[in-house]
C-alpha cells in the first residue's frame, strides 16, 4: 500500500513520501542503511505515527486529521505555518525516524537491547521464591536517552537529538526545575 501524503485527505499516513525520503539519504552518509531497510514505507508510517505524539506549535488545519500537520497559527525560523505546507524539519526528522525504526522497529516502544549498549530495567531475577531486583533510573543504561528530559515525550527521551532537527516547530518542554535569570543594572 502506497503512502498517503495528501495535505487535506484525514486518512494520510505520512509527511513525506518514499521519493522524498530515498532522495533525502541518496549520496549521504547514511545512505546504505537507509538501503538495508527491509520495508521503508512501513519504517515511513511508524515513524509518523511517533512523530504525532510530539507537542506541536500551531493548531492543526483538518479536524480528525490522522497527522498533526498541516498546521496553521506558528512560526519558525521566519516561516509561518500554513495549511498548504509542511515544514522540511518536519519531513527531515521523519526520514530520520524512520531509519531509526527500520534499523531497529523496538527502539521506541523498548525492549532489552532496544537501545545499543542499554540492558534493560532488570538487574537481577530470581525464579525459586521469585525475587526481582530493577535498575533504579538511570543506572541501567549506558546510553545517552537516560539523560533526556524525563518530561519529555517517549520519542524525544530516546532520541533527544530529534528536538534540535525539528526546533521551534515543537512546543518547549520544562525540565521540572526552575531557573534563575539575574538581573544585570546597567
Amino acid at each position: 500500500m502506497a503512502l498517503n501524503t495528501s495535505l487535506t485527505d484525514p486518512a494520510a499516513d505520512s509527511y513525506i513520501s518514499l521519493e522524498e525520503a530515498d532522495a533525502y539519504f541518496a549520496g549521504g552518509l547514511q545512505a546504505d542503511a537507509w538501503a538495508a531497510v527491509a520495508s521503508k514505507e512501513a519504517a515511513l508510517r511508524d515513524a509518523a505515527k511517533w512523530l504525532n505524539t510530539l507537542p506541536w506549535v500551531g493548531e492543526c488545519c483538518v479536524a480528525g486529521r490522522f497527522l498533526a500537520w498541516p498546521r496553521q497559527g506558528a512560526t519558525c525560523c521566519c516561516e509561518e505555518a500554513s495549511c498548504g505546507m509542511v515544514p522540511a524539519q518536519v519531513k527531515q526528522a521523519q526520514a530520520e525516524v524512520a531509519l531509526q525504526l527500520g534499523s531497529n522497529p523496538s527502539l521506541v516502544t523498548g525492549g532489552i537491547g532496544a537501545v545499543p549498549g542499554e540492558r534493560g530495567p532488570v538487574k537481577r531475577q530470581q525464579l525459586g521464591d521469585l525475587s526481582q531486583e530493577f535498575f533504579a533510573p538511570g543506572e541501567g543504561s549506558s546510553s545517552s536517552s537516560s539523560a533526556a528530559n524525563p518530561n519529555a515525550p517517549t520519542l524525544l527521551q530516546k532520541l533527544p537529538w530529534l528536538a534540535d532537527v525539528l526546533g521551534c516547530w515543537i512546543a518547549q518542554v520544562g525540565t521540572g526545575s526552575s531557573r534563575i535569570i539575574a538581573r544585570v543594572r546597567s
